[in-house]
């Protein structure tokens, strides 16, 4: 049994996409497949959504939210940071 199944969203790779769902085990991706079994501690429906699955040393480093020339994309970006609202 996985520890968390991620299921119906549109798994994005290097090579093409396409709906699945994504096992994972102790933190690794065990299995990407349609219609996997949903025997798992946790799930998660992402219907609608986009998964990527990354090597765990990806980093990504948010633009500086001052920068933003878009308020409603400063403010959310900092929202979904869970950071106060640059002044």
């Amino acid at each position: 049994m996985a520890d968390l199944v991620v299921t119906g969203g549109t798994i994005v790779t290097a090579g093409g996409s396409s709906r699945a769902d994504v096992a994972v085990s102790d933190g690794r991706i065990t299995a990407i497949g349609p219609d996997l079994p949903t025997a798992a501690a946790h799930q998660v429906d992402a219907r609608g959504l986009l998964v990527l699955p990354v090597p765990s040393t990806f980093h990504a480093r948010p633009p500086s939210m001052n920068d933003a020339p878009d308020p409603i994309f400063r403010d959310s970006l900092a929202e979904g940071l869970g950071r106060r609202r640059p002044s």
